[in-house]
């Protein structure tokens, strides 16, 4: 569902640039930026190394395509025959570029697999805690890709397998680190995906424009698996300024109530893996062993990120297109 629109983003931003830009027929250019959006996903998908690419990459990498063929199409303004040599060239010499640049970025930078650093022992402590609540919803904001740790396999940092090696020992031992990004940041902050973004789309089911309310139901279920790539995309999300506030607010706040109830022993600390993708809504519960405050808990925090998007939400859903 990602590639399909990631695909389909791809032909709708080379039809409009272009078409802006005054080139009269943008078929030749969509071909091959399709072409390019669909090589680079498979080339990315069969590396273990690459499972992910960043979107800001992406989506330049398609606005300097189309440019490109902008100024082809200016110099050679009806002089040269549509899909000659001339554009075939062109083609050639782009997609050879691009799976080029591809290849030599850094497999760190792709990857975005940092394990050794979200294991220090600084992310148990409510600063660091804080931290990422706080820089974890500019990631997709910026159209960067969030560290695999934050949506998948967070059981792997150390100072959650060490609670729960822990409890494996003994059932009534006490964790040594009860307050963590699992424990905290992945149950109270991620509701829906970064910036506890499910918020956006419960209010789009209730908006009075239809797109809105088609927009909705469209990312309602993803956005209940932790995918709001449908939002970043369609209201849009990302690079809007009025909407990095309240996805920075939903995710300190969610954190800040997690972090205070686990600290006072008012709650269960998540110690327990559940499966990967689960709905974020129910993993403080599932992951405390059915530890029915913390279900209560989560649905309060979401409850405060609804009252959060409610006022911004209002504002951008009336902006003129």
């Amino acid at each position: 569902m990602d590639y399909c629109v990631i695909l389909i983003l791809t032909i709708a931003i080379t039809k409009n640039y272009l078409t802006i830009k005054g080139v009269t027929d943008p078929t030749f250019p969509l071909i091959i930026n399709f072409s390019i959006s669909f090589l680079l996903i498979i080339l990315n998908f069969q590396w273990q190394s690459r499972p992910i690419i960043h979107f800001i990459i992406f989506f330049i990498t398609i606005i300097l395509i189309s440019e490109s063929y902008y100024w082809l199409d200016h110099f050679f303004h009806k002089k040269i025959a549509p899909y000659g040599y001339i554009h075939l060239g062109w083609a050639t010499l782009i997609i050879l570029l691009t799976i080029g640049v591809n290849m030599a970025l850094p497999l760190q930078a792709l990857q975005g697999s940092y394990l050794d650093f979200f294991s220090s022992s600084f992310f148990v402590h409510f600063l660091g805690i804080m931290l990422v609540a706080v820089l974890i919803p500019i990631l997709p904001w910026l159209g960067i890709s969030i560290p695999t740790e934050m949506y998948n396999n967070m059981t792997d940092l150390i100072p959650i397998s060490t609670n729960l090696n822990a409890i494996y020992q003994s059932v009534n031992a006490t964790v040594p680190y009860p307050e963590n990004l699992y424990s905290v940041f992945a149950t109270f902050s991620y509701l829906g995906g970064a910036g506890s973004t499910l918020a956006i789309s419960i209010w789009l089911l209730f908006n009075q424009r239809k797109k809105y309310q088609k927009l909705g139901w469209f990312s309602i279920i993803p956005s209940i698996f932790n995918n709001n790539q449908l939002l970043l995309f369609g209201l849009p999300i990302m690079l809007r300024p009025i909407m990095l506030l309240p996805m920075i607010l939903s995710s300190t706040i969610g954190s800040l109530i997690g972090f205070t109830a686990i600290k006072l022993n008012i709650l269960k600390p998540a110690i327990f893996n559940v499966p990967m993708n689960s709905p974020r809504l129910l993993l403080g519960f599932l992951a405390s062993q059915n530890h029915w405050p913390s279900l209560l808990a989560v649905l309060l925090v979401f409850a405060v990120t609804l009252l959060i998007y409610q006022p911004f939400l209002k504002y951008v859903t009336k902006e003129v297109n």
